[in-house]
């Protein structure tokens, strides 16, 4: 009775349950695998040891399962294969991995037509300063420069393709490179250290500070054009930026204006304390904490 009842329950089981000899001959198989119409099961039937069987095709389905060794007194004599049909379960991950496929493509699209946009605005910002005057021309670079952060950080995702955050490292060291063609000040050289990712909330008003920082010390600190500018970002939680240059320091002609006004409201912005330190050169720190993301909807 013992015999009947388990072999009705084995027989009548969803999964696929089959008993193979030494040499991978069924001989045995339930309602399941009968149902399959198979006449061989695909395989390795000599393993002495169980063995996982994972995303196994048959047909246009797909089986998950074991292949469990039989010993009759101490001797191999074949296996018995359990296989679980997860043919929907292979279906809904190949629709969602699509849909995460097309959303990054959407995403990707997104941060490329702001860029473009950015760059049409700094187009437009550089026919606005033909002809202008001096101080309009300095006014109208600063803001191309600000726009062209925004930008450099847009294209920095795009060009990574990785949109859970920026990479620093990548974004700083493009838009010093920019800023040193924009000042034209080939003679100053600069060092970037970090290997820190920031969500998008913190590192916009994070890049226009460091914006704001590297300008002064390309319009201020070296006026013979020769200098190095060091721009440095660490921490794990407890963040600490530091952009620190060896030119002229503070005290050499400079008066506080739009870029240093800006640069204290974006640290009032990232919640960070920033300060100025003047010693054979010029510090800008910023302690700060990386924001968190806020829901829109």
């Amino acid at each position: 009775e013992a015999r009947r009842f388990f072999r009705n329950v084995v027989e009548n089981l969803g999964e696929v349950i089959a008993v193979l000899d030494p040499d991978g001959t069924i001989i045995y198989r339930n309602m399941a695998m009968k149902e399959l119409g198979l006449d061989e099961i695909p395989v390795e039937p000599s393993a002495r040891e169980p063995v996982m069987i994972e995303g196994l095709g048959i047909g246009d389905s797909y089986y998950k399962g074991w292949v469990i060794p039989r010993y009759i007194d101490g001797d191999f004599s074949g296996s018995i294969v359990s296989l679980t049909d997860i043919t929907d379960l292979i279906r809904t991950q190949r629709s969602l991995e699509d849909a995460l496929s097309e959303r990054d493509a959407l995403l990707s699209e997104v941060h490329h037509r702001v860029k473009n946009n950015l760059q049409i605005i700094i187009s437009l910002l550089n026919i606005q300063s033909t002809g202008a005057g001096e101080e309009a021309k300095s006014v109208l670079m600063d803001a191309q420069n600000r726009v062209r952060a925004m930008a450099i950080l847009h294209e920095t995702i795009y060009d990574t393709g990785d949109f859970t955050g920026v990479d620093m490292e990548s974004f700083i060291t493009r838009l010093m490179e920019r800023l040193r063609g924009a000042f034209g000040e080939y003679g100053v050289e600069f060092r970037v250290e970090t290997d820190i990712r920031l969500n998008l909330e913190t590192s916009i008003p994070l890049g226009l500070l460091i914006n704001e920082a590297v300008t002064n010390s390309f319009r201020h600190a070296f006026p013979d054009g020769r200098g190095r500018i060091m721009v440095k970002l660490e921490g794990d939680g407890d963040l600490r930026l530091t952009v620190r240059d060896d030119g002229a320091g503070l005290g050499s002609g400079y008066r506080e204006g739009v870029g240093m006004s800006l640069m204290k409201a974006l640290a009032d912005q990232l919640d960070g304390e920033l300060r100025f330190e003047s010693d054979g050169g010029t510090s800008v720190i910023l302690e700060f904490r990386e924001l968190e993301y806020r829901k829109r909807i």
